[in-house]
């Protein structure tokens, strides 16, 4: 799959690799080895290419060192890794060139296997003139590319480094001191058709390659022990259980500064007995729980706070009832309650969290971070149990590589960057932020979207009812209302069982909370006093207000807004609260509220941002349905009225300018659940929107087709296909809601506005996605590698998006890309008599005016009032022929910017289509297509300045758009919509095009020879050169122009029958960047 997508990145470089099976040759560096070959020292001569490309993998934990050097002279190409990131800079004649591959929020110093495909082309693009182009890649994704234009034919070899070298700071384009550290494999040079596998010449004795130091050509493998992080709440591993029936010891590491997390998880799986073993850090401490079968035992081990971000050692020791939890050398000694003297482990060992909630892990009343779902988020290492290694490290790559990554680094302070938007509240998590949203009325990882909102008239509700009974010690509860009632019941608990409830209602103007606990049968539910808890005044006053409730065993806090919470204690011995319905805004049943002898009326007004134990319910019911039951999920059952959220509050919105573009986000991290929303609006009634493929047969993708979305999902079982309801299409330039979720490992959900739609999935496997996340389409070469059966999609969106959340990330799509695009853009403008990004088209520029706009059509090839007429076009024959355009020689531009556009069409390889020259100098600007691709070369004076499009043959009998722009010696080519290519040349640079004298079109006049060289032919249409059309000009058989040889204007290009209709499909649909 890596080659597959090397070759839509770089597809004029790709080189193919034999594939044996003999195992790829590898070494170790340790600083002091490296392999080098110097064919000036063995009086050989250089290696000399019109291309060449270098190709390993390498991993390491040093973030600076040497991984590869050739060069000939002052000629060279230097690759280091550098600061944890990718640097490489290349020497050529005069030409230098530095890049670095260095994506958001990764680095390539995690002792991971990466790979780069280095590759270096020379293609001449006039007698004195060659340009070459410089392109890297690592794993497949981060790319970069670059070029140098100057005075050379050959690349050359004569000296090459692999790791190393006797002094690298030395070496020409040097940005590290240090020699690489860790291990690499399958080092490749290939010079045109010569290949040489460096480590394997090394390693057999080539003559040819020097070995320096004492070189392993094998990697270490088995215990590398390197450190984990896990990055969310969900994130777990899944281990095989400890075994510690009668004694065992465990211990880590760990590094963190959130307060709340649960580390180790392992239970008994068959009841009655449930034993129990786990360790969480609560408040900042650790804590240890321990349940032989006779009773829980919860003992505190650290003296002082471990949230510090520091590293912290745990050891934990039992044998029998007596146990020892050490924390950072701090011993703590206890028994557990008599009884049972062995430990009944027969469940898996979670590290990390119990997963998404709703899982069918019995979870204890008294394991507070399990109960509300708030599992460790920071690193972890050198888990030891029973005084045996676990490397943590490779269940994470086998299990969710996406959510916990093979490293740890600190990185910067999150909230400066001010994340969190519309009044939301930032806190620091590990290496991540916290947006406290309840506030507010947005919701969303950075508050950048609506909450859903219910309205309540007084006879409607919402139910949440568990899949069984539960019994908890902890409760958190959020809800905002607004209301001019003074009496009504927000919240409830109830069970059939007990009379125990937790009461939220509006009384007398006040916030009353009233709890029960402890109360076996509910006949005796009266003689059992509430623990009532007041805040607030006058809180009917129709105003959004924000209430907080909270009990930790007999410890109650109640808070409203943002006054001073009250505290207060529970009376009596119970301290667990039994439940299993949840009703919001009032109660189901008429004889259930006098059941339940509640006095309170039902809530009349919203409610919105309700979290029972950090679980959104309101959001959770308008993404799911209550028509089908699913094993462990709640039922959910809403009588109130969603009120319908506005579309033109849109979160971070980006226009997709181009169905030939996308962007690359990080991975999406759905190892085990689902979850993903977006809005979109678009003109197109096809189009790839999301995909992210990953190992074996998995991968997701959301798809326009025939203006309905496809959901696609494949956790390894087969496919799952879920279309849309809705009876109209979408693509009608209206914002639309799409949420995808996976409630179960068995369900599948797929909402667009209100219309939801729910396929069942065979297995219950887990998505193992690997690589990046494409947002908008992927590259035109990788269409053919997608699931043919599955995905219909052969381009990609073109439109807005807005409002993406990826499983609880809110991603800053400009700027959070690993792969950019310059036909992305920031914000969306609505279809008005205002001027929008497509009311012209073809690439048409709109001008706003008073009352309407106009089209400003220039650079599209076309004319018209919308850019959608054709323009005057030519056809040149294959007998030469050539338009000019002359200026009157007192009238000769001196041009410091020019801005030039047409369309063409042609199946030559090598040709001109057209050329400026100058009357008093060697100035010249000149289009040209060269081995296929458009180039534009410029010349003011002091060197030629080529900027090319080498992604893109156009000899292929297909209309293509070019848009030159030139600002002195910086300057921006566009093929078609593909992404805008930039020139800026270093060093002192000449900024006027001197005495423009001439523009010929359809080849190079050669005025001595008085013929046409590389003469062009096929069609040209829509010259604008600086604001004239000099076809147009042609046409009206203006003095200036001349026509000679086989030349003939042309009518009616778009009804050729030699262009197919999606030729003319692609001329109608050019936008402009």
């Amino acid at each position: 799959m890596l080659q597959k997508v090397l070759l839509f990145i770089l597809p004029l470089c790709e080189i193919q690799i034999l594939i044996t099976d003999k195992a790829p040759s590898e070494a170790v560096f340790r600083g002091n080895e490296f392999l080098s070959y110097d064919l000036s020292q063995t009086g050989g001569e250089p290696i000399v290419s019109a291309q060449d490309s270098v190709t390993f993998y390498f991993k390491t934990r040093a973030p600076n060192g040497l991984l590869f050097y050739t060069g000939d002279g002052t000629d060279y190409l230097n690759v280091a890794i550098k600061e944890g990131c990718l640097i490489l800079t290349m020497g050529l004649s005069n030409g230098k060139q530095e890049m670095q591959i260095k994506p958001n929020k990764v680095r390539f110093d995690d002792n991971q296997w990466h790979k780069v495909s280095i590759h270096r082309r020379i293609q001449e693009i006039s007698a004195i003139t060659s340009f070459c182009r410089l392109s890297a890649v690592v794993d497949g994704v981060y790319a970069d590319h670059s070029h140098i234009a100057g005075k050379f034919t050959m690349l050359s070899s004569s000296r090459v480094y692999v790791g190393g070298s006797i002094n690298t700071r030395a070496l020409p384009g040097a940005r590290v001191h240090s020699n690489f550290v860790g291990c690499m494999r399958k080092v490749e040079f290939v010079a045109d058709t010569l290949r040489l596998n460096l480590l394997e010449l090394g390693k057999s004795g080539s003559h040819l390659i020097s070995v320096a130091g004492r070189l392993e050509y094998k990697c270490p493998s088995g215990e590398t022990r390197d450190p984990i992080t896990f990055t969310t709440r969900e994130s777990h591993l899944i281990l095989p259980a400890w075994n510690a029936k009668k004694s065992g010891n465990i211990s880590f590491k760990f590094r963190t500064n959130e307060a709340n997390g649960l580390i180790l998880f392992n239970g008994g799986i068959r009841p009655p007995r449930v034993d129990l073993f786990a360790i969480e850090v609560y408040n900042g401490h650790i804590y240890v729980h321990v349940d032989l079968g006779s009773g829980s035992w919860k003992q505190r081990g650290s003296r002082r706070r471990i949230d510090d971000g520091g590293w912290h050692d745990v050891i934990f020791r039992r044998t029998g009832r007596d146990a020892r939890i050490t924390v950072d050398g701090f011993h703590t000694d206890f028994k557990t309650p008599e009884g049972s003297t062995s430990l009944e482990l027969d469940g898996n060992l979670y590290v990390g969290g119990l997963g998404p909630p709703f899982s069918e892990i019995p979870v204890p009343p008294a394991l507070w971070t399990a109960v509300l779902g708030q599992g460790f988020v920071g690193c972890l290492k050198d888990l030891m149990m029973n005084s045996n290694y676990v490397d943590v490290a490779a269940f994470a790559r086998e299990q969710d590589s996406g959510s916990i990554r093979t490293l740890c680094h600190v990185q910067p302070l999150q909230c400066p960057s001010q994340p969190c938007l519309n009044g939301g509240a930032c806190s620091e998590g590990w290496n991540r932020f916290i947006c406290d949203c309840t506030d507010t009325t947005f919701t969303g990882p950075t508050c950048g979207k609506e909450s859903a909102t219910l309205n309540f008239n007084g006879s409607q509700h919402m139910e949440v009812i568990m899949d069984s009974e539960t019994e908890t010690q902890t409760e958190d509860v959020i809800l905002r209302f607004r209301t001019s009632k003074p009496l009504g019941l927000l919240f409830i608990t109830s069970t059939s069982e007990t009379g125990d409830r937790i009461e939220l209602a509006v009384a007398a103007g006040r916030i009353r909370m009233a709890l029960r606990m402890g109360v076996k049968e509910r006949k005796d539910e009266d003689k059992e006093k509430d623990k009532i808890l007041l805040a607030g005044q006058n809180v009917n006053d129709n105003e959004w207000h924000t209430v907080r409730f909270s009990r930790r065993g007999i410890n109650l806090k109640l808070q409203l807004d943002h006054q001073s919470p009250i505290r207060a204690e529970t009376l009596g011995k119970h301290n667990a609260l039994q439940w299993r319905t949840i009703h919001l805004g009032g109660l189901y049943h008429q004889e259930e509220e006098i059941t339940m002898t509640t006095t309170v009326p039902n809530f009349i007004g919203e409610i919105q941002q309700f979290y029972f134990n950090n679980i959104p319910y309101i959001e959770l019911a308008r993404s799911s349905s209550t028509d089908q039951r699913v094993s462990g999920f709640p039922t959910i059952k809403v009588a109130a009225k969603f009120i319908k959220r506005a579309t033109d509050n849109l979160h971070r919105p980006v226009t997709f300018r181009s169905k030939h573009t996308f962007i690359g986000l990080p991975m999406l991290r759905a190892y085990s659940s689902i979850h993903i929303d977006f809005m979109f609006k678009t003109r197109e009634a096809n189009g790839l929107i999301v995909f992210n493929g990953g190992r074996k047969e998995d991968f997701v993708a959301v798809e326009l087709v025939d203006g309905h979305i496809n959901y696609i999902v494949n956790v390894g079982d087969g496919s799952v296909k879920l279309t849309d309801t809705v009876p109209t299409r979408l693509n009608d330039n209206r914002w639309h809601t799409v949420g995808i979720r996976r409630p179960s490992l068995k369900q599948h959900t797929l909402m667009v506005d209100d219309n939801i739609v729910i396929a069942v999935n065979q297995g219950t496997g887990n998505l193992e996605l690997d690589g990046i996340l494409y947002l908008g389409g992927v590259h035109k070469d990788l269409y053919a590698q997608l699931p043919q059966e599955d995905v219909k999609s052969r381009h990609g969106f073109e439109g807005c998006i807005a409002g993406l959340d990826l499983n609880g990330e809110s991603p800053n799509i400009m700027e959070d890309a690993v792969v950019h695009s310059s036909l992305v853009t920031a914000g969306c403008e609505g279809q008005s008599t205002k001027c929008s990004h497509n009311v012209c088209a073809n690439g048409g520029v709109c001008v706003q005016q008073w009352h309407s706009y106009t089209c400003d059509c220039d650079m599209t090839s076309f004319t018209g009032p919308t850019c959608s007429d054709e323009s005057v076009a030519y056809e040149f024959g294959p007998n030469r022929g050539i338009i000019t355009y002359t200026f009157p020689e007192d009238r000769r531009p001196e041009m410091q910017d020019d801005i030039i556009a047409l369309g063409f069409i042609t199946s030559k390889a090598d040709t001109v289509i057209m050329r400026i020259i100058s009357g008093t100098s060697n100035d010249y600007i000149e289009l040209e297509v060269v081995e296929g691709n458009v180039f534009m070369v410029y010349n003011l004076g002091t060197h030629d300045h080529p900027i090319g499009e080498i992604s893109l043959k156009v000899n292929d009998n297909t209309y293509h758009v070019v848009r030159f722009k030139r600002s002195g010696s910086n300057a921006t080519l566009q093929v078609d919509d593909y992404n805008v290519q930039t020139n800026h040349p270093t060093g002192h640079q000449l900024q006027v095009f001197n005495s423009q004298s001439q523009i010929q079109i359809g080849g190079k006049w050669s005025k001595g020879k008085s013929r046409i060289e590389r003469p062009f032919s096929g069609i040209v249409a829509g010259v604008v050169v600086n604001g004239m059309r000099i076809l147009d000009l042609a046409a009206e058989k203006d003095i200036h122009t001349s026509i000679r040889g086989d030349v003939q204007l042309m009518t009616g290009i778009l009804d050729r029958q030699d262009i197919e209709n999606n030729d003319l499909q692609k001329m109608q649909q050019v936008r402009l960047q």
